[in-house]
């Protein structure tokens, strides 16, 4: 799929808000909120097009999940974190999918596993220079979504009912700090 993509700014705006992925949070979130957020380095947002239509989109931000050992044992992550006890149920670096939406006319496309493929491409140049052990979203509770995430390697870590979300990380393999850089 040969899509093309730019940070969201005032330029976009009219088609920022004829985007419709079908969740109203989602939506609104770009329409009202995303450009400023953008703005102030908060968080980054990508637009995708084809065609010169805004197809979808994807924020993100840097940020810290606390992970208790026992999820880190239930999850198999014990060999990807510091093994010094001193960190043993501290806050991990994360790159922060904070919003994802694809157009409700452009679904089940591809257009949402390259967002996320990009973002963790983006993580592993990222973690050359800043300490980061995850990726990490919250996906709205329905079973489609949590599948998807999990079929691109995101762990279920917890479910928010409160929320109304479940909360998945993808473990940055220690392989991929172990890497010679070629200057």
């Amino acid at each position: 799929m040969s899509l093309e993509f730019d940070f969201i700014s005032e330029d976009y705006m009219d088609k920022v808000l004829s985007f419709d992925c079908g969740n109203d949070s989602v939506n609104e979130f770009l329409q009202e909120h995303a450009l400023e957020l953008h703005q102030c380095n908060f968080c980054i947002t990508k637009l995708f097009f084809k065609d010169d239509e805004i197809v979808g989109f994807i924020s993100t931000r840097l940020g810290e999940v606390a992970v208790n050992s026992k999820d880190i044992d239930r999850l198999g992550l014990a060999g990807t974190l510091p093994k010094n006890p001193y960190y043993k149920n501290q806050k991990y670096p994360i790159v922060h999918i904070q919003f994802l939406g694809v157009d409700k006319k452009h679904k089940r496309t591809g257009i949402a596993r390259l967002a996320v493929t990009q973002v963790l491409a983006m993580t592993i140049d990222l973690i050359e220079n800043i300490g980061c052990n995850f990726v990490y979203l919250e996906s709205y509770l329905d079973e489609e979504p949590i599948k998807f995430y999990e079929s691109l390697g995101f762990y279920e870590l917890e479910k928010d009912e409160v929320l109304g979300v479940a909360k998945m990380l993808f473990s940055i393999p220690p392989q991929y700090f172990e890497y010679e850089r070629l200057d």
